[in-house]
């Protein structure tokens, strides 16, 4: 019964407006929902901050987060299969783990990733955001990615399956060139 609630609380639209009560209560509710403990997160000026990072490895029901998210450390939501787009403003200083995000279509504009950012199997996401900067590698293997946007900062390199030809041929023809590398599928 817990999962079919955490669904509907986070179905269409945006589920914090429509549910009459304050904004910290929709998150604490929303989060509650989630089985995140409250001392793991606060409030402040509408923003949601985690300070030691964001772990929800496997929820299928998540479909989307908050807006205004920011987190330290680590954001963790590898084989979450419905989330389907990130929140606007979201903050990650640390790395981000979003393998096996099967539904996953967008990421928000001017994402800033203090750490690595892993798309591994992502497999519906086929554009990356405008503005994207990344301070460390970037994995794409198994994405539907066909191109790399010329404003893309990557600091480290950029992982591609061998198979993801005509990314690898974009890449080897752009200003990432020297970036590229070939990891397993």
């Amino acid at each position: 019964m817990r999962a079919k609630q955490i669904y509907e609380f986070t179905r269409g639209g945006d589920p914090f407006d429509t549910l009459g009560i304050g904004y910290k209560a929709k998150i604490h509710k929303f989060f509650d929902e989630l089985d995140i403990e409250r001392n793991l997160y606060i409030i402040e000026n509408n923003n949601i901050i985690f300070m030691k990072g964001l772990k929800l490895i496997g929820n299928t029901n998540l479909i989307k987060l908050p807006d205004n998210l920011k987190i330290n450390m680590y954001f963790n939501v590898n084989g979450c299969i419905n989330l389907v787009e990130l929140p606007n403003n979201l903050k990650i200083n640390g790395y981000a783990e979003m393998q096996r995000c099967y539904s996953l279509v967008k990421l928000p504009d001017n994402l800033t990733i203090y750490g690595s950012l892993n798309l591994k199997n992502s497999t519906n996401l086929v554009n990356l955001p405008k503005n994207l900067k990344v301070y460390s590698y970037l994995d794409i293997i198994n994405t539907n990615l066909l191109e790399i946007p010329d404003d893309l900062f990557v600091k480290g390199c950029i992982y591609v399956a061998p198979n993801q030809t005509k990314l690898i041929d974009c890449i080897s023809s752009s200003k990432f060139k020297n970036k590229l590398k070939l990891g397993n599928n």
